[in-house]
């Protein structure tokens, strides 16, 4: 059997079972390591040849999901990695204009009030507005092209700016699993994990041939339901009333990200290598009489590590601030213009250690230095976040 579809959702109550009007995600993952473990000890009772009958703990999930960093699912894992967002606006308060001259990557709102208009290629707009009415839904007719004028414009659904702030409540996610053997048909078999968090964002920019940002969430959580448990399950899919909302790879390319250190970007920098993990320290407990976890929220740290080649000018300023572990301000940005979509980290206070220098007889010297961050309950070691998407999200 194959994974056909892995949908998920956000469950403050741990039910795992979703009420009507509840948006459920369809996401793309490419590795799935979650699985179900439950302790089992059998007694060996002296004066007897047979041990006593088995006793089980609690049944409980772990491991971890990867997935591509999108523009659709940014959202959902910047909520559930920090919490909800502190605020949710329109991306852009600009409309479509008469005889504009419009560039590649430029977003403006249809006057429908439901889709905005990516720019994909560059030219002047014509007398009248493209003409949406064929799509009377949000998310009708996203990603097909209209013409306007000499310039070519991709519909999506109205782009939402969201802001988040680093916190210590973090909202549960119920995922479901669905596998079964797509040629051949056959019974589904359905896994639900119930009561998740996610533990860390790893953030790296690296050089090389990679073209898109891909991560990896580990994960704690409460419960485990599906049909190897309950032969009746059904899947929260056919559940009346919910919202279920297909999440598109809408990638980040590498090529149009970029990342600063103290205002001075990489390239300049000659950086190759730069890693940071935002870890919530998250732990899990059982709880005693019942098939249930307590997650723990623990105190929050950034870590990681930078290399690149030695330079002069911004790396030897870079280098004394690493040798005198003065703070560095580090943002990235990681951008789609195709799709409008893009993500802003920001991490303002970040304290490096004494660069170490290895020099090479076929390249030039290279600096390295670990580099860390912890909330020290200031808002310069707060982390934060802008998220621009089409996917409306909520708890």
């Amino acid at each position: 059997m194959k994974v056909i579809k892995v949908l998920a959702f956000f469950d403050t109550a741990q039910t795992g079972v979703p009420v009507a009007g509840t948006k459920i995600y369809d996401i793309p993952l490419t590795g799935n390591t979650l699985k179900a473990s439950q302790p089992m000890e059998v007694l060996q009772i002296l004066g007897q040849r047979e041990g006593a009958k088995p006793s089980f703990g609690n049944l409980k999930p772990s491991g971890a999901i990867d997935a591509p960093v999108t523009g659709d699912l940014a959202p959902l894992v910047f909520t559930a990695v920090m919490g909800a967002p502190v605020s949710t606006v329109d991306f852009t308060t600009d409309v479509w204009a008469a005889a504009t001259l419009y560039a590649v990557g430029d977003v403006v709102n249809h006057s429908n009030g439901l889709h905005s208009l990516v720019c994909q290629v560059a030219g002047t707009s014509g007398a009248t507005e493209p003409d949406l009415s064929a799509y009377p839904t949000a998310f009708d007719g996203r990603g097909l092209e209209v013409t306007d004028d000499t310039a070519i414009w991709a519909i999506a659904p109205k782009k939402l700016k969201y802001t988040f702030k680093t916190g210590s409540c973090l909202p549960p996610l119920t995922i479901e699993i669905e596998r079964g053997d797509g040629c051949a048909g056959g019974a589904k078999q359905y896994e639900k994990y119930i009561g998740l968090r996610f533990g860390q964002l790893p953030i790296t920019f690296a050089g090389g041939d990679i073209t898109m940002l891909k991560t990896s969430f580990p994960v704690e959580g409460s419960q485990v339901d599906g049909t190897l448990k309950n032969p009746s399950y059904a899947s929260i899919s056919t559940i009346a009333g919910v919202e279920i909302i297909n999440l598109l790879s809408n990638t980040y390319s590498k090529d149009q990200s970029v990342a600063t250190i103290d205002g001075v970007t990489t390239t300049a920098l000659k950086l190759t290598d730069f890693g940071v993990t935002v870890n919530n320290n998250l732990s899990s407990a059982d709880l005693i009489g019942g098939n249930a976890a307590n997650v723990s929220i623990g105190a929050l740290d950034v870590k990681g590590n930078m290399s690149g080649f030695l330079a002069n000018g911004d790396v030897l300023a870079l280098e004394q601030q690493l040798a005198n572990h003065s703070s560095l301000r580090c943002e990235f940005t990681l951008g789609n213009k195709s799709s409008g979509d893009s993500i802003k980290i920001i991490l303002p206070e970040t304290t490096g250690s004494y660069p170490t220098v290895t020099d090479s007889l076929t390249e030039d010297s290279k600096f390295s230095a670990e580099i860390s961050s912890s909330k020290g309950g200031t808002e310069n070691t707060t982390v934060y976040a802008e998220v621009v998407s089409s996917i409306p999200y909520s708890l």
